[in-house]
């Protein structure tokens, strides 16, 4: 069902959240943070970018709601990849693990399994890209849960986050602009556990 786009209150990933007083050092600066987090504003919505490099036409940075991400991030990848495309995965402010080019749809089933981790889990941060003749196409997911899109087919991007609900806006906030705190999910797969078990899943994707 397609949703008309308004702006929400961005609904937070289980693994990330602002950073409470206590989280905070005790130094000169912690009653600026505190008054910086407590009037943060961050919303869904997604902002665009154009590029003069050849690589892509457009640069997009998303904000969705954490128990949407998956199915969000797994259409834009269906509409926007190739046939054709490699997917990533690997720790938050880190080296990602590429994996071979395949099938999309295999790409796209090896995360899938871990889907509720990997929209939850502040710690890890996955995509789907493809690269040829210089021209990239590229929808990651990073740790706070923002998605980071690369694309020469902005109207199809837009438009899918539109029919999810999510407006383009002139600014926008994220959460990794404020002090914040990552934590392991309760209950679920560590994300050690998470980030070897689709590393070692791309080893059975068929290359091509």
């Amino acid at each position: 069902m397609i949703k008309q786009p308004i702006i929400e209150a961005l609904r937070f990933p289980r693994g990330v959240r602002l950073a409470a007083e206590a989280d905070l050092p005790r130094n000169k600066d912690r009653s600026d943070r505190l008054a910086r987090i407590q009037t943060a504003n961050i919303t869904t919505g997604f902002v665009l970018a154009t590029n003069v490099d050849p690589g892509f036409f457009a640069y997009i940075e998303a904000n969705v709601h954490a128990d949407e991400v998956w199915c969000v991030f797994e259409t834009l990848a269906s509409r926007l990849l190739p046939a054709v495309s490699a997917p990533l995965v690997g720790w938050k402010d880190g080296e990602a693990t590429l994996g071979p080019y395949t099938n999309k749809e295999a790409a796209l089933a090896v995360l899938r399994a871990h889907a509720e981790s990997l929209q939850h889990d502040g710690f890890i941060e996955f995509g789907l890209m493809f690269q040829k003749d210089g021209k990239t196409e590229e929808v990651m997911v990073k740790g706070s849960k923002n998605l980071w899109i690369w694309t020469n087919n902005p109207s199809i991007a837009t438009e899918t986050l539109s029919s999810f609900g999510i407006p383009r806006v002139e600014k926008l906030q994220f959460i990794d602009e404020y002090p914040r705190v990552t934590e392991r999910l309760v209950g679920d797969p560590s994300s050690e556990e998470t980030i070897s078990a689709i590393v070692g899943a791309f080893q059975s994707l068929p290359p091509k």
